[in-house]
């Protein structure tokens, strides 16, 4: 959510007049809040790929899949599954 400009200059001043208000004590959770803050959107930006999709439209096109090679695969499938211990 994205604030106009003067809310947000409105709400930085709120929140640095809380900060005023805050005892000496409580300065090292605000800070650590904020560092927290700080590296969870540094992290968003990093990890959100950008998504590009893959047009896959006529990727079998003009390839024919017989009965006969559809058995033969699920025989090799199944092979390989029998071999292997579970």
């Amino acid at each position: 959510m994205s604030l106009p400009v003067s809310s947000a200059a409105t709400l930085k001043r709120t929140i640095l007049t809380s900060i005023e208000n805050i005892p000496p004590e409580g300065l090292k959770e605000v800070a650590a809040f904020l560092e927290y803050l700080h590296y969870r959107f540094q992290k968003q930006q990093i990890e959100a790929p950008k998504y590009k999709p893959i047009a896959l439209g006529g990727l079998w096109k003009g390839t024919k899949i017989s009965e006969t090679d559809i058995e033969e695969i699920r025989e090799e499938m199944w092979s390989s599954l029998e071999k292997k211990e579970l």
